[in-house]
């Protein structure tokens, strides 16, 4: 069963603790309702005491029965992390990708069919090319 309210974040070094701290303090979740998973006890340890999130070491854990799972790995643990989390994320849950470089496409292959895949990131500027 999806919980509406709750939002899993995947990978929170840097992006991911900015995104837990800005949903805290704006009001527009409750430290229950935000997952958070790291790949050392100590971050995990230092996620739960600051922010009182719930904190693990298991993507799936804290994937299962997220609305929103937010995939902030670095480019080079992202299949690692789909690996995880692949079977278990189904077409009531979306997924948002703050993952550098990684085309919804890559994600969607290794997620069940039906699943709503985003991606957040910077557009290019005018006159740039990419």
């Amino acid at each position: 069963m999806v919980d509406p309210r709750k939002i899993a974040i995947l990978g929170a070094g840097r992006i991911g603790e900015s995104l837990i701290s800005g949903l805290l303090s704006s009001g527009w979740r409750e430290p229950g309702e935000v997952a958070a998973t790291a790949r050392r006890a100590e971050r995990v340890a230092e996620l739960r005491e600051r922010f009182g999130v719930e904190a693990t070491l298991s993507n799936h854990d804290a994937a299962a029965g997220a609305a929103l799972i937010v995939i902030a790995v670095k480019p080079q643990d992202i299949e690692g992390l789909l690996g995880e989390i692949g079977t278990l994320v189904h077409s009531e849950q979306t997924v948002l990708s703050v993952a550098a470089a990684i085309p919804t496409s890559r994600i969607e292959s290794r997620l069940s069919a039906g699943v709503p895949v985003v991606r957040a990131g910077a557009r290019p500027g005018p006159g740039s090319r990419r």
